[in-house]
């Protein structure tokens, strides 16, 4: 509720069911092709979104309901996230294999990885930026020694997607042969691999004849310690999806 307010007013809107239920829109919050990304910080009080055209990055103060800065970025945003409790640090991976570090004043550093990202994520515990894309190593960049470390190496040509649990550390992997590989960053091993598309093939095999069969998992996510995965399967003209739900825990 507004400070300015009476504190008998306050008391009454509280109660009051219509205003309880109202819905606050936040100004400005639009690009003028399309959004391609959202994240909320830490703190919960700032919404920043990254959108075309031109590239650029937007962040809103939810307290206020309106934007609070926006940014022009060199190239399309593939990924980007929040690395602070606040807006002040944020990372952007591009779609020509940069990777851009942003401070509250803007760009601060910029460095490049050697084949193109589909996507990252940061571990704050190790500091590390763990990079994925068109390519079987997934790029280590760690924050606090400003290097790269040594790549991981999947079992698969390409990584998709991937996620960290924030229950037991480990690392995720979406890999284009159907199956999402969980790493231990502890020890940098791989923990397990699990074949998420053989849920989905037998349904593409028996619907149609002739064909390869691709098979890759969109999207993966943890939710506390069960990892949920997206593992999309095409023939020819045949598709099928499914989400699949595997139990991961950490000895």
């Amino acid at each position: 509720l507004p400070q300015w307010l009476s504190e008998k007013k306050k008391k009454s809107l509280r109660k009051d069911e219509e205003y309880k239920s109202r819905i606050e829109l936040i100004q400005d919050l639009e690009f003028d092709v399309a959004s391609q990304r959202l994240r909320l910080s830490r703190d919960g009080k700032f919404l920043a979104a990254t959108g075309v055209y031109p590239p650029q990055v937007k962040v809103y103060e939810l307290s206020e309901l309106s934007m609070k800065f926006e940014r022009h970025m060199d190239c399309e945003v593939v990924q980007f996230d929040v690395i602070s409790d606040d807006y002040s640090k944020m990372v952007f991976l591009q779609a020509d294999r940069t990777i851009e570090l942003h401070a509250k004043f803007g760009t601060y550093y910029k460095t490049r990885i050697p084949r193109v990202g589909r996507d990252m994520v940061y571990d704050p515990v190790s500091c590390d930026l763990v990079i994925g894309g068109s390519s079987s190593e997934v790029y280590r960049l760690n924050l606090e020694q400003g290097r790269y470390l040594k790549p991981y190496t999947v079992l698969s040509e390409a990584v998709n997607c991937l996620d960290r649990s924030t229950v037991h550390g480990l690392l995720a992997m979406g890999t284009e042969a159907g199956s999402v590989e969980c790493w231990d960053a502890r020890e940098r091993r791989r923990a397990g691999v699990v074949d998420v598309a053989s849920a989905v093939s037998h349904g593409v095999s028996s619907g149609t004849r002739d064909g390869p069969v691709d098979e890759d998992v969109t999207a993966v996510s943890f939710e506390a310690d069960v990892c949920v995965c997206v593992c999309v399967c095409v023939r020819a003209r045949a598709r099928a999806c499914a989400c699949v739900r595997v139990r991961v825990t950490r000895e």
